[in-house]
């Protein structure tokens, strides 16, 4: 069975942030969250699908004592959340560049936590 990557949401990001517009901006926004909320959904094995799942996610890697990811993916959520829902003003480059930023950052540091887990894994065995 094939499973979906969420390495090819980033993608999407990424290819919104090359065209103008508050629309774009706001999914590039979006987008940048859910790639990496998809990827540490995954690693934590959390098979949740209620409306907590994203302070479950956030909460383990708290728990983990990775302050920092549980930091970023906060960050982020609050961004696409206001991405998404608020109308009332406008989103601007500098607020998708940092959103950007932060999700290549946790993309980053998940990646290299999922190395260390496996490293683990396969000593204890």
């Amino acid at each position: 069975m094939h499973q979906f990557n969420p390495d090819e949401t980033f993608e999407v990001a990424k290819h919104l942030v090359t065209r103008e517009g508050e629309g774009n901006r706001r999914s590039a926004v979006s987008r940048a969250y859910y790639a990496v909320f998809l990827l540490a959904r995954d690693l934590a094995e959390i098979e949740d699908r209620s409306a907590d799942v994203h302070q479950r996610t956030l909460q383990h890697y708290m728990s983990l004592g990775e302050k920092q990811i549980a930091k970023d993916l906060r960050f982020l959520r609050d961004c696409r959340n206001e991405a998404d829902y608020s109308t009332r003003r406008f989103f601007t480059r500098r607020e998708r560049d940092e959103a950007m930023r932060r999700s290549r950052l946790v993309r980053a540091a998940l990646k290299m936590l999922a190395g260390r887990l496996d490293y683990w894994q396969a000593a204890t065995c």
